[in-house]
């Protein structure tokens, strides 16, 4: 497990393990260089320092190996290699001191071999197998040269030397496994460091938001919950301590609607809600609670085991489907029973159509239009007009929509002409169009017939040698030739808009506006007839006689009057018209 750990171990001692090989090699070279041929000590004490330089150099750069190194395990065996090579050059001393030192500097060089061996337990103790090759490789030629001697000084110093190795080993040993117990320790602490970053994590995380959160352990007891869960479930006071069941606050928090009201008992709530196969993660459901509010709850399980119930309030939510729903309700009721065809287009295909764009369709049903095309549904002489009018609602959807005159198709392959217009519109969340189409054909043969009839009594009126004007309130807006003639104007144009009471002389406005007042209180016929002064564009004045009726000029309440000239039937009248 800890593999990568003592190999982090390892490279980091290599600078003291070189360190010191540099100076005990230094010290040990000046001390036998009387004494051995420098032939082989320079040699020697080159390929000591040249191996503890290169092993610093080397270990140095896995002093950071990432814990997930996949070759912690070839390292080690490249370690071992490194101090046995290290062990066996320190084990040559015991040639020199065997062949070339006197007896007082064999025991030096034991010792400093000796000095070195123990070092070797702090430097290498990481990897017990390092230790173990550069001791036995060091120690052991002196060990081995002693008990092959006659000398029995010698020999009880090979034994010696054999108990030393094995304190060594097992000091080695020791170390190693203080080691492995100073790394398990730090492990472990990082675990639960780890752990409780995670912990924390999640209590900042229920703590810092708006919804409401509350958390169970295995045992579904309370473990945290939040200043949100307190205002929206509303548990009692006293609940609200770790350890507390999640029985007791589901039964002492806000009730739902269906235990409130008695259809189901508040123990089996809390069975259905406590049972393990509702608390899957994700499973979300939205529930009536006293004070009408609806709540959505969520359950999830943390990294830890823990049970995290949520609360959110989509009271406002749930009161805007339902508003959007009934809405829906109302406007497919109106459109149902709507006299005029109302189609909906999302794009260019139909997605809605009510009963009456059945009807003008002679379609059997609805399904018949459904998925149509709405442009294929007018006459192709018509499309240019309908195209235009559909990007002018797209470059401008809050202005008025024009009203549009087009042929539709039915489904028999006749055509019918239809007037309407389209609006922009929503369905199923989809931006849309809808069409409110009516069938023209009846209006279009009553306006005919009213033109036709319209033409009829012009050319009745233009015969007549009566004049005739229709004033719509006191403005002529009609004057037949005669009445041309009888005020002196070359064309009707002269006549249009003028007022008819400017055209009365001022002495018998009085009897007009009598004439008038008997008119408007009885609409139904005709005023009666009187005979009044009227004024040519010429400024002279004439006798007529006439009376108006009630009219109606398209559209528009009007007044026709009938009059005629007079002047010469009024002889007796004539000086006084010559005095005016």
């Amino acid at each position: 497990m800890f593999d990568a750990a003592l190999v982090r171990q390892f490279a980091s001692q290599q600078n003291v393990g070189a360190i010191a090989t540099f100076v005990v090699t230094l010290a040990v070279a000046i001390v036998i260089r009387d004494h051995v041929p420098d032939t082989i000590l320079i040699p020697w004490a080159a390929a000591q320092i040249s191996v503890a330089l290169l092993s610093m150099v080397r270990w140095k750069r896995f002093q950071h190996i990432d814990d997930s190194a996949a070759n912690a395990h070839t390292l080690i065996i490249e370690a071992v290699a490194w101090k046995a090579i290290a062990g066996a050059l320190w084990g040559a001393l015991a040639l020199f001191s065997n062949f070339y030192l006197p007896q007082s500097l064999e025991f030096f060089t034991a010792i400093a071999v000796a000095a070195m061996a123990v070092g070797g337990v702090s430097t290498m103790s990481a990897i017990p197998k390092a230790a173990y090759a550069f001791i036995i490789l060091s120690v052991g030629p002196f060990t081995l040269f002693w008990l092959m001697s006659n000398d029995h000084a010698y020999v009880t110093f090979g034994f010696l030397s054999i108990l030393m190795l094995g304190v060594i080993v097992n000091a080695a040993r020791v170390a190693h496994g203080q080691l492995l117990s100073i790394f398990g320790s730090e492990f472990e602490h990082k675990q639960i460091s780890d752990e409780f970053i995670t912990a924390r994590g999640e209590w900042l995380d229920l703590a810092d938001t708006t919804e409401s959160y509350v958390v169970f352990d295995e045992q579904d007891r309370l473990v945290a919950w939040n200043k949100r869960f307190v205002e929206l479930m509303q548990p009692p006071p006293e609940l609200l301590h770790r350890g507390t069941s999640r029985r007791e606050i589901i039964k002492g928090s806000r009730q739902a609607v269906e235990v409130t009201s008695g259809d189901i008992e508040i123990d089996q709530w809390i069975r259905l809600r406590a049972d393990a196969k509702n608390n899957q993660d994700d499973r979300t459901t939205i529930t009536e609670f006293e004070g009408n509010l609806w709540i959505q709850r969520r359950h999830r399980h943390s990294k830890n085991g823990h049970l995290v119930v949520s609360h959110i309030d989509v009271t406002n939510i749930v009161n805007a489907e339902t508003a959007l729903q009934e809405s829906e309700e109302r406007y497919r009721a109106i459109a149902e029973n709507s006299p005029d065809a109302i189609f909906v287009r999302v794009d260019d295909s139909i997605v809605f159509a009510n009963p009456a764009a059945v009807k003008l369709l002679r379609a059997d049903s609805e399904a018949d239009i459904l998925g149509s095309s709405m442009l294929s549904l007018y006459h192709p002489g018509d499309h240019n007009q309908l195209l235009g009018n559909r990007a002018k609602l797209e470059q401008s959807p809050d202005e008025q929509p024009s009203v549009v005159r087009a042929r539709m198709r039915r489904l028999d392959g006749t055509y019918v002409m239809t007037e309407g217009s389209g609006t922009n519109h929503i369905w199923q969340g989809q931006p849309a169009v809808m069409a409110i189409r009516r069938d023209i054909t009846d209006q279009i043969e009553a306006d005919e017939r009213l033109r036709e009839s319209e033409q009829r009594y012009r050319r009745i009126a233009d015969l007549l040698p009566v004049a005739i004007l229709i004033r719509v309130e006191d403005r002529i807006v009609y004057a037949n030739p005669a009445a041309i003639k009888m005020f002196g104007a070359e064309n009707e144009a002269d006549l249009l808009y003028e007022s008819t009471m400017s055209m009365v002389h001022p002495d018998d406005l009085h009897l007009v506006e009598n004439n008038r007042a008997m008119m408007t209180a009885d609409m139904e016929g005709a005023a009666p007839s009187i005979k009044v002064r009227r004024r040519r564009l010429d400024g002279t004045y004439f006798y007529c006689e006439g009376s108006g009726a009630p009219f109606i000029w398209q559209g528009q309440p009007a007044v026709m009057l009938m009059w005629r000239d007079i002047t010469n039937e009024t002889e007796t009248d004539r000086p006084l018209l010559e005095s005016a």
